[in-house]
């Protein structure tokens, strides 16, 4: 289980009764009556919600909810008794906010952001990507954008929306920070992180410093191994009032030695073990530290309350999956109930029974305790995807993307990747027609489809005409330009070919990947020094099994 997917965990099960109250609870009196009496229903909700007191909230948020189920504000509460409540449906809820609408800034960006915080990268991408274009000039937007990018490990991009971020308010060092941060821990050459480290360091200097600034310098000085660095910057962590639990964590990483940092972690176990949510965080980290065996030690000697907690049994369950443990995990796990996301222990016995024999449970098993919530299905693919089930993924990714909106998108980018990874050009066009049916307006949906239908020689008459509306409205984009000049190639129009890829210039294609058609055109045009030279830039290992036999065809000719 990953990180994200062990977070998941903390939820609630009232959440999943909403639906099937609706039908219950009766209302009666006059249009004034049924307006003054939801005002109060929902003032007494909302209440209930930020005290704390859940029994409460959960009563009158029935209430409202089998009243209006499609009111945007009881949905909008609801989003937040998930929040308070650390559940995985808070996702769901945040969603269905935005499909009733009229949805805010605040509605799609509070989406996004819960995506990116249980690590659902996808789901927060495709949340951004459906913020209107009138409000995108907002800096909280940037910055989550920035962060999802991150996380999907495109670090160029993240740049640029880092970049506008700061732009939009120069005088929030937060955003500073946060470009300074990436440049420093992603650039490629050592000037642009000597900037970066500069920036950094003047702004942990001023009187404002924020977090983020001391952050990077802190995980910087551990990358270069500067002991004077990080004892410094260690000591300035620890000075932060406002520093989270990762950067405690940080800071013991950065203690002078192993003595010293166990003693720091076994006090902050005893201040964090009151705390479910924390604890299975430290927990998750001594685990990927390899210290899996002293956790499980630990967790077992939590008082039985918090040990009946669902998060504390999925870290236990982590420790004896890491310590590959399959008699002990099943013992565990036999009798237990994890409510809203049992699927998963489920999946965890069906691990035991692969791993060290059985016949029971089935993968069937598992995928049926999600009750086709696309939700719970996503994070079950996920979970098989990490323990390399490969063709249980993807056949259920395949499932979810049948569920349609909200999970369809998610479902359809993590095949992308998965048969990318592979090489697999047939499966990457499968995906691509589905992503094209759904978003034909979306020029990079469009250039994939079309190149992916030319490559495979599939759809090429079709393929040729997307191709060209798409260059016609994006002529700026290299990657649109290389699919519409591979047409052009089909065709036998080697110059017109070479005229759409010539504002370019070969560095840039080749740093966009598409620098094959620059090649092609030239060896079919008969510039062969030049076609040669292209083609010798170019990594096969990088090319799809199409595109390695179109590369070794113009050395062959040259």
């Amino acid at each position: 289980m990953t990180p994200a997917i062990r977070k998941a965990l903390f939820s609630c099960p009232v959440l999943a009764l909403f639906l099937l109250l609706a039908g219950i609870l009766g209302w009666g009196g006059s249009r004034y009556y049924f307006q003054r009496r939801d005002r109060m229903v929902m003032a007494a909700a909302a209440r209930a919600v930020d005290t704390g007191d859940f029994r409460s909230a959960w009563v009158w948020l029935q209430r409202l909810y089998t009243a209006h189920p499609d009111d945007i504000a009881t949905n909008r509460l609801i989003a937040r008794f998930g929040a308070a409540e650390h559940s995985p449906e808070e996702l769901a809820w945040r969603a269905r906010v935005v499909q009733i609408g009229p949805a805010t800034m605040d509605d799609y960006l509070d989406w996004a952001a819960v995506a990116l915080r249980l690590g659902q990268t996808d789901v927060a991408r495709e949340a951004l990507e459906q913020v209107p274009a009138a409000w995108q000039q907002n800096a909280r937007f940037h910055e989550l954008y920035a962060n999802t990018l991150v996380a999907l490990g495109q670090p160029q991009a993240a740049d640029d929306q880092f970049a506008a971020a700061a732009q939009l308010e120069p005088s929030n060092p937060v955003h500073v920070a946060n470009l300074a941060a990436l440049r420093l821990g992603a650039a490629d050459d050592d000037q642009t992180r000597g900037r970066a480290r500069a920036t950094l360091e003047h702004l942990a200097t001023t009187s404002t410093a924020p977090l983020p600034a001391i952050r990077a310098l802190l995980n910087d000085a551990l990358r270069q191994h500067d002991r004077s660095r990080i004892a410094h910057f260690r000591a300035a962590m620890r000075q932060r009032s406002d520093r989270t639990l990762d950067d405690e964590l940080a800071c013991i990483t950065a203690a002078p030695d192993r003595q010293e940092g166990h003693a720091e972690l076994t006090t902050l176990w005893n201040k964090v073990e009151a705390d479910p949510i924390e604890t299975l965080q430290v927990a998750e980290w001594m685990i990927r530290l390899g210290d899996a065996a002293e956790v499980l030690g630990w967790l077992r000697n939590l008082p039985a309350t918090e040990q009946s907690d669902v998060g504390i049994q999925t870290g236990e369950a982590d420790a004896l999956t890491e310590l590959r443990d399959w008699s002990a995990l099943r013992a565990f796990l036999d009798g237990k109930n994890w409510r809203d996301c049992d699927f998963l222990r489920v999946a965890l016995l069906v691990r035991c029974t692969r791993e060290s024999g059985g016949s029971a449970p089935l993968w069937r098993d598992a995928v049926a305790s999600c009750h086709r919530n696309g939700s719970d299905l996503l994070l079950l693919a996920q979970t098989a995807a990490s323990w390399s089930w490969q063709s249980d993924a993807e056949a259920l990714y395949w499932d979810i993307t049948e569920l349609g909106y909200p999970c369809r998108g998610p479902a359809l980018k993590a095949l992308w990747d998965f048969y990318g990874a592979a090489g697999n050009t047939g499966g990457l066009l499968r995906v691509a027609r589905e992503q094209f049916r759904d978003r034909p307006k979306d020029p990079e949906v469009c250039n994939n489809f079309a190149f992916l239908s030319l490559l495979s020689g599939i759809g090429a008459t079709d393929a040729s005409r997307i191709a060209r509306e798409d260059f016609m409205n994006h002529p700026e984009n290299p990657n649109v330009a290389a699919t519409y000049a591979y047409s052009l190639y089909l065709d036998g129009r080697y110059q017109d070919g070479l005229r759409v890829l010539s504002p370019f210039g070969e560095q840039r294609l080749q740093v966009a990947g598409t620098a094959l058609y620059l090649a092609l055109l030239q060896q079919a045009a008969g510039q062969k020094d030049a076609a040669t030279r292209s083609a010798a830039a170019i990594d096969p290992r990088k090319l799809l099994p199409e595109e390695r036999v179109l590369l070794e065809k113009i050395g062959s000719k040259t």
